[in-house]
């Protein structure tokens, strides 16, 4: 076991509510009878005793966006973070066609190789957030991507794998001496994290989470330091080991499925909290074991068991078919100083927005339901104002001047990307004005009613937006990060010869891709061979240029591997990083 001050994540369990039923979830989502919410003191508490540590705080659910203070307690997160980062531009300000690559290359771009005591480990040193992309991620989208350095986004979109936790060793028939050797050598408590939860610090996150399913006397003082106990100082807290069946490596089973897998003992238990997932039929799978040996038919549906991989691959985190971030409708405002009839507007306009918005003190026409008139009283903020608030919220709405022309391609290529609601996207020439922003905007909240009520032109409303969150309203703005992938029929070096770089390899073979070359900045690597491909000094990728496609960077110490790509004269677009 490891003391919380190696771990390079820490958790502020903040809620157990969520969208979600998972099999095997560590928080036991469905199980309580009622869900509970941080009060702030407690999670003031939680970030103050948080004080010197050198890792990822996260703010963990169930799922945080739940919290009905998650924007304060992400405020004051932001603000006691010793290394505070973003609230400044960065790549998520932009629209993104590939949303989850971003999030993986801001999460390598804060990261870095950390020397704990027991050895080195990549961590990103601030806020961290772990969430399901549920609606309230994306009422929450651009106070997010402004504060947290490090995101562990899952959209339950795609294939998962979680083991079993209720599945109890002596069920299994195993004994004191070697259950003790197996429970401290667990994997979950060596590269997951320690937790804070309502009732206190826990050495290990699913202990807090037992302890607060099964009511447990709770955790250590939430205090400064509570972090630096070491194993011999776990004490009481081992108990919640023995209801934790992780570390015994049973199976895993597809999240997807909504199946707990529990063995006899721990069935009793749930039966004795009354839990409300007992109810479900085919929410529980009872564990049959014989002499010590799960039966197979208790295995249906399992698979290998897969440790902390429990996803195919990063980018299969985040489902590009159905996510909920992606514009459900785009709504259009219109300033005019014409009085036009509604059906020209509609022909011109009814295919690209659910509804149209027109800004004018001499209309005279009626709402068709679609088109609907605003008058400005002759202040033009009022008219805005109005049209705005009926628009649907957090939905991108659209803002023309006239009859200027609007590219119908860039807004459709717009309702394909996941968009910052933060963002102002402009364009001001002679012949008048575009522009994408959302009412949700926080430039557009902290402007105040008042002051957009009584603004006399879109250009007061430009000058009180966050300057760095501006952008052209310019297809060339979109991120498109697809590049950024493993592709088919190309060919790779390899920089990393450890296990990420066999993984990074047997990726490009599954992608009928070709590696071409190892390299590695270790000099005890260089001459020996790697999947029968000779590992090499950073200086032989110069011998090769025009030979390879990209450079996949398969290491945890991305930063330092990239300065090294980059003082050999190569640019940014000549590596890719691996998931």
């Amino acid at each position: 076991m490891k003391s919380p001050k190696d771990m390079r994540i820490i958790q502020i369990d903040i809620t157990n509510a969520c969208m979600y039923r998972c099999s095997n979830c560590t928080r036991f989502c469905g199980h309580h009878k009622k869900n509970f919410f941080m009060n702030f003191d407690t999670f003031r508490r939680a970030v103050d005793s948080m004080k010197g540590y050198h890792g990822t705080v996260g703010m963990m659910g169930g799922e945080p966006t739940l919290h009905p203070e998650f924007a304060r307690f992400v405020e004051y997160l932001h603000e006691k973070t010793e290394t505070r980062y973003k609230k400044g531009h960065h790549a998520l300000i932009r629209p993104q066609r590939d949303f989850i690559e971003s999030i993986l290359i801001e999460n390598k771009v804060n990261s870095e190789v950390y020397r704990y005591e027991t050895g080195d480990r990549e961590t990103v040193v601030g806020p961290g957030l772990w969430s399901a992309m549920v609606p309230t991620y994306k009422k929450h989208y651009e106070l997010i991507q402004d504060v947290f350095k490090m995101q562990a986004v899952n959209d339950h979109g795609n294939k998962m794998y979680h083991s079993p936790i209720l599945i109890n060793r002596k069920d299994l028939g195993i004994d004191d001496n070697r259950w003790h050797e197996i429970r401290d050598n667990c994997w979950a408590q060596d590269v997951w994290s320690a937790t804070i939860t309502p009732k206190g610090a826990f050495f290990c996150e699913i202990a807090g989470a037992l302890d607060m399913l099964f009511d447990g006397p709770g955790g250590w003082p939430i205090e400064e330091g509570w972090w630096k106990r070491t194993p011999d100082e776990f004490g009481d807290q081992l108990q919640w080991c023995e209801y934790c069946g992780i570390a015994l490596e049973t199976f895993t089973r597809d999240a997807n499925d909504w199946i707990d897998d529990v063995s006899e003992s721990m069935y009793k238990k749930l039966v004795e909290i009354n839990s409300p997932k007992l109810k479900k039929q085919g929410a529980i799978n009872l564990v049959k074991i014989k002499s010590g040996k799960i039966e197979s038919q208790s295995k249906n549906g399992a698979f290998e068991v897969r440790k902390d991989l429990f996803y195919e691959s990063f980018s299969s985190r985040f489902n590009n078919e159905r996510s909920i971030l992606f514009p459900k409708e785009f709504n259009a405002i219109i300033e005019t100083k014409e009085t036009k009839c509604y059906k020209t507007w509609l022909d011109r306009y009814g295919k690209l927005f659910n509804k149209i918005y027109i800004i004018s003190s001499k209309c005279v026409e009626d709402s068709n339901g679609r088109t609907i008139y605003v008058r400005q009283d002759d202040v033009w903020g009022h008219g805005f104002s109005y049209a705005v608030s009926k628009c649907t919220d957090g939905e991108p709405i659209v803002y023309l001047t006239d009859f200027i022309e609007i590219d119908e391609q860039f807004i459709n290529e717009l309702g394909k990307c996941v968009l910052n609601p933060g963002t102002l996207m402009i364009s001001k020439k002679d012949d008048g004005l575009r522009a994408l922003f959302f009412n949700n905007a926080s430039s557009l909240i902290r402007m105040g009613l008042d002051y957009v009520e009584n603004a006399d032109s879109f250009d007061k409303i430009m000058e009180r937006w966050i300057q760095y969150k501006v952008i052209p309203f310019d297809i060339k703005e979109i991120e498109d990060l697809s590049c950024k992938r493993i592709e088919r029929r190309k060919k790779y070096i390899i920089y990393g010869a450890g296990k990420t770089g066999e993984m990074a390899y047997k990726d490009i073979n599954n992608m009928e891709s070709e590696v071409i070359m190892f390299v590695d900045s270790d000099r005890n690597k260089w001459g020996k061979k790697l999947f029968e491909k000779e590992i090499n000094k950073p200086e032989m990728i110069l011998k090769c240029v025009g030979k390879y496609d990209k450079i996949v960077i398969a290491s945890t110490y991305y930063q330092e591997i990239r300065k090294r790509i980059l003082s050999l004269g190569l640019s940014e677009e000549d590596y890719i990083i691996h998931e």
